[in-house]
């Protein structure tokens, strides 16, 4: 992972690249370091606009499911709601 360290007496922020269990050990030995998170991503690409689904994946998965599954439950859902009018 790559960590954000910004030094106590400077204030320059460096970044170092390290697993999780290397980080306690080296803010051990340099206690002027202190993690600052500088970006933060929260939330998956795709659903936020971000990054677009794979179009063969699309085509070839997601559509056929739609049209499949969901447009049967639909038209089931809309005919039973006629009839009961």
């Amino acid at each position: 992972m790559k960590y954000d360290m910004k030094n106590k007496e400077t204030g320059e922020i460096t970044e170092h690249t390290m697993s999780y269990k290397e980080l306690d050990p080296f803010l051990a030995t340099h206690p002027e370091l202190e993690v600052v998170f500088l970006k933060m991503n929260v939330g998956d690409p795709v659903l936020l606009g971000v990054t677009k689904i794979p179009s063969d994946f699309e085509h070839g998965v997601l559509a056929p499911i739609e049209r499949n599954y969901f447009k049967k439950r639909r038209e089931s859902k809309f005919s039973s709601l006629k009839q009961q009018v």
